[in-house]
């Protein structure tokens, strides 16, 4: 007997952008820094949206040495910076 499929109804909206106070586009991957968390770094991954009461935040998950950790939520406000990965240089070898 095949198992019965559940179907869940997510009254919240969520995007994976979200444009920053500062103008800087965040998209869903993006690492991000927020303020009044020292020294952490999160991977964002949708702007969430209550449509009964207006309010919003972000889910992101928690980095640990480049791997995933936590689910956390912070208000869009909180956003500190967007950071980039810089480009890397690629070095000529000389023998």
């Amino acid at each position: 007997m095949a198992k019965k499929k559940i179907v869940f109804k997510d009254r919240f909206e969520r995007k994976p952008l979200m444009v920053t106070e500062s103008g800087h586009e965040v998209n869903e991957g993006d690492l991000i820094k927020i303020v009044g968390e020292h020294g952490a770094t999160f991977k964002f991954k949708c702007l969430v949206k209550n449509p009964e009461n207006g309010v919003e935040w972000i889910d992101c998950f928690q980095m640990f040495k480049d791997i995933s950790g936590p689910t956390r939520s912070f208000y869009p406000d909180r956003v500190k910076a967007v950071k980039k990965r810089g480009k890397r240089v690629k070095r000529s070898s000389t023998s």
